[in-house]
């Protein structure tokens, strides 16, 4: 039978609460005492990782949930919140559910700690009997995916990394002075400059700030500023810790946003420009025969709003994959400015005049009202309180981009469930993930279908484009 503790981490130990024990006794399970299937929840969850890794030969035994996110699903759900901060806390957290302050110094009370840890654990599972479906069903077996990536690393080259490091220190200082000498700005504001051009603000907030420079090449510095400062941190970090390893740990956050979808930090290698994805491109370092697998869901957020809606007509153009060519053809703009107008309509809620001929065509206003309420969710869970008058615009947007990540999340399941050790994960993104494939009998189509399928589980009806796109750049 499964059993659930409430661990920390402490000098290399592990010590925890069974959260079933009234008397809530300090255990040491450091090496033993943790069986098949037993749920570790913890505050601490890389160094648990880390301490299974070594003493108990890996992570896959066990179900690991991260306060957290665990935290923040829940407050969500029954509360309204905030657009999600990172300034969260143990403290503040227990506090929240049960009214007690943890100790300043958990180390010298530590079995008070794990106590107040465990109370809240079991407020937190009260509170989140709505949500518990979602964590049973889908974020304890995806943290399953995730966590096992963290625990094995990410394999990244490290051969040119300083020559890389310099040449984007150049380009950001450059974008600086161009900006600085161009637009008269000591620090970039693009938004004063948007307000200057009378380029719609909606566009800069709820757009893609690269789609705009395509439309308006006068932002690109801007963006350049944007894009240097995101690698630089990231190969700096890379550069950082090259010496002495070849693999990478970043954080995962399986809830990462309010919508749940999967961030990760330190670095944040989702966000590392196309460039640069060379640099997990390591044929050289293994020692099986392998192929990577890039698997994308194409116009994703369309799909996902066609099946809600069920519109028939706004089925067949995502089918057809021609979304952008309609609005196009019915807006009279050209490609760029057509998605301009669909992602203020996904992101934002913004839907601009001239898009509401396309969905007074493909999807009334009546038909996109029947999915706006207060409480806002994915097709399980994510519960998100807003308020209906402030947070208008935000509402549509959780709801597709919470029901993208079941859908995502239900992927990465499934393949890990049918081809792990096979089919391995190396990077996951928005809608779409890297995969290192050593089983030459699995063919791409395998994975795509099980993509199609994850889709479909959850939006039935609606055929769903899934791509193989070119991770890698031709050449670094």
């Amino acid at each position: 039978m499964r059993t659930e503790y409430v661990v920390i981490c402490l000098d290399c130990r592990l010590y925890g609460c069974n959260v079933a024990d009234e008397q809530s006794k300090l255990i040491d399970l450091t090496n033993k005492g943790l069986y098949f299937l037993d749920r570790i929840i913890t505050c601490q969850i890389g160094e648990v990782i880390n301490l299974l890794v070594n003493n108990y030969g890996g992570i896959h035994k066990f179900e690991l949930l991260d306060f957290e996110c665990l935290d923040r699903q829940i407050r969500q759900s029954v509360e309204y919140c905030e657009d999600l901060q990172e300034d969260w806390s143990p403290r503040e957290m227990v506090s929240y559910y049960t009214g007690q302050e943890l100790p300043l110094q958990a180390e010298n009370q530590l079995e008070e700690t794990l106590c107040l840890l465990t109370d809240c654990y079991k407020e937190i599972k009260i509170r989140g009997k709505d949500e518990w479906p979602r964590i049973e069903k889908i974020e304890i077996p995806v943290n399953r995916v995730l966590y096992d990536l963290t625990a094995k690393g990410i394999e990244f080259r490290h051969d040119r990394l300083e020559d890389l490091c310099r040449a984007q220190h150049k380009k950001l200082y450059r974008a600086f002075n161009r900006i600085q000498l161009d637009f008269c700005q000591v620090q970039p504001d693009v938004e004063a400059v948007c307000n200057q051009l009378d380029i719609p603000i909606q566009y800069l907030k709820y757009g893609r700030l690269k789609t705009l420079c395509k439309k308006y090449p006068v932002l690109k510095p801007f963006h350049d500023v944007e894009k240097a400062e995101r690698n630089l941190r990231l190969l700096t970090y890379l550069s950082a810790i090259r010496k002495n390893l070849t693999m990478v740990k970043p954080i995962v956050k399986p809830m990462g946003t309010r919508t749940s979808r999967i961030i990760m930090r330190e670095p944040s290698l989702q966000n590392m420009s196309k460039e640069f994805r060379g640099l997990l491109n390591c044929p050289s370092h293994s020692f099986v025969e392998h192929r990577y697998l890039y698997v994308d869901y194409s116009q994703f957020e369309a799909g996902i709003l066609a099946g809600l809606t069920k519109n028939k007509g706004l089925i067949d153009l995502y089918e057809k994959n021609e979304i952008y060519s309609e609005i196009e053809r019915i807006v009279g703009c050209d490609r760029q400015e057509a998605k301009i107008h669909f992602y203020c309509f996904i992101y934002g809620g913004k839907c601009t005049t001239r898009l509401k001929k396309f969905f007074d065509r493909y999807c009334p206003e009546p038909e996109l009202k029947k999915l706006i309420t207060p409480k806002a969710a994915s097709l399980l869970g994510n519960n998100r309180n807003f308020d209906i008058d402030a947070d208008s615009n935000k509402i549509l947007n959780h709801i597709i981009q919470s029901t993208g990540s079941l859908i995502f999340k239900q992927a990465l399941i499934d393949v890990y469930k049918c081809y792990r050790w096979k089919v391995e994960l190396v990077l996951p993104l928005h809608d779409g993930a890297l995969y290192k494939i050593t089983d030459q009998d699995i063919r791409d189509d395998d994975v795509f279908r099980i993509y199609r399928e994850a889709f479909q589980k959850w939006i039935p009806g609606v055929s769903p484009i899934v791509k193989c796109q070119q991770f890698f750049p031709a050449e670094m």
